[in-house]
């Protein structure tokens, strides 16, 4: 009852700050969240939409930093900072209602699935009282992130490229991790991602570090910066790329 779902988007890149179909995408998007949120019965699901802002280096009109902007500027919007609400000027319906509400957030791809308690699961070894972030003796200890272990989704393996790449033996070793040789060695364990984090301790150790247009794959930085546990016994269920191509463009 205490868990919310958020969809965070952005219109895709374009040549101007608007496009014929955007007005569309909006209506669209907010007719679902209605009819989701009248057969739950209460108002558990949300919706938040940037504008576009000018990328002078790509000449291009985007989401401001893109995935990384639009997180940075959630979290100011439910820490209910000044001119958060500015951010989701597209879509600001549900601005009033989520400022200052939400002390933790869980961040999943469309892809990512999670079982039951899995939320219950994170929120309470990142508030357990030894994990929790502070100062001793000068030093910085505790986390502002979990880490869960994440797993290839059974419904995933759809033919033998996934197999040879992601599955049980294969070259990558993000979904068969069940230790962490980052955290092993030195406490700190890695972030890809999806996880749990503290927004206020997360902003406190993240915002302001991060030079602009500079970074964007921003999740291993983000936790080095705010202190990441891996947590090997949650876990999380992810998809992957179907073709190699599709795998390379990921990369890029």
């Amino acid at each position: 009852e205490n868990a919310a779902y958020l969809l965070l988007g952005d219109f895709r890149d374009g040549p101007a700050a608007t496009e014929a179909d955007d007005a569309e995408i909006l209506s669209a998007a907010r007719a679902r969240i209605r009819a989701m949120n009248e057969r739950a019965g209460r108002e558990k699901y949300f919706y938040l939409h940037r504008e576009r802002s000018f990328y002078a280096p790509d000449q291009r009109w985007m989401g401001y930093e893109r995935k990384r902007g639009a997180l940075m500027a959630l979290n100011r919007l439910l820490l209910d900072a000044p001119g958060a609400r500015n951010a989701f000027a597209a879509e600001g319906e549900a601005c009033d209602r989520l400022a200052g509400r939400f002390s933790l957030v869980a961040t999943l791809d469309a892809d990512t699935r999670a079982l039951p308690g899995t939320v219950h699961a994170l929120a309470g070894a990142l508030l357990h009282p030894l994990n929790r972030p502070r100062v001793e003796n000068g030093a910085r200890r505790g986390y502002a992130i979990v880490q869960p272990n994440m797993e290839l989704s059974a419904s995933a393996v759809k033919n033998g490229f996934i197999r040879l790449f992601a599955g049980s033996g294969g070259v990558d070793a993000y979904p068969v991790s069940v230790s962490n040789l980052y955290q092993d060695m030195t406490g700190r364990g890695s972030f890809g991602g999806k996880g749990v984090y503290d927004v206020r301790a997360f902003m406190e150790a993240v915002e302001g570090k991060l030079p602009e247009g500079r970074v964007l794959s921003h999740d291993l930085i983000e936790g080095e910066l705010a202190g990441t546990a891996f947590a090997d016994d949650i876990s999380l269920y992810d998809g992957f790329p179907e073709t190699f191509s599709a795998y390379l463009k990921r990369l890029n």
